[in-house]
């Protein structure tokens, strides 16, 4: 069964491609129960326990890939019902790059930058 979209999303606009590879995403969390917005609200822990298991592992892949599951979610759900502070923001930082793509240069959070 896949993914129920939401009639209407945040205010920025995607790529043909880019909503192409989150509905994959998705539709992935679909196949493990969490087939609706409401679903991924009430389960935000069970679903993060879902994408660690999609996507094993802690390299900079897995952690791009783990990213792009939870950009997905942000892609759907409303900011009027997710908190600036919330599970999946938490996970989203724990799995941000460790450098700089390209480079050897280690990666500053947001939060460090001056």
């Amino acid at each position: 069964m896949p993914f129920t979209l939401p009639e209407t999303f945040r205010a920025k606009e995607l790529s043909v491609n880019t909503q192409k590879i989150y509905k994959s995403k998705l539709n992935a969390l679909a196949k493990a129960g969490y087939d609706t917005t409401a679903a991924l609200l009430a389960n935000k822990l069970q679903v993060i326990r879902v994408i660690k298991q999609l996507v094993p592992g802690d390299d900079a892949a897995s952690r791009q890939k783990k990213r792009t599951f939870l950009s997905s979610i942000f892609w759907v759900l409303d900011e009027s019902v997710l908190p600036a502070k919330n599970p999946y923001h938490s996970y989203y930082q724990k799995v941000l790059p460790t450098e700089v793509a390209g480079s050897d240069a280690a990666w500053t959070p947001k939060k460090n930058m001056k």
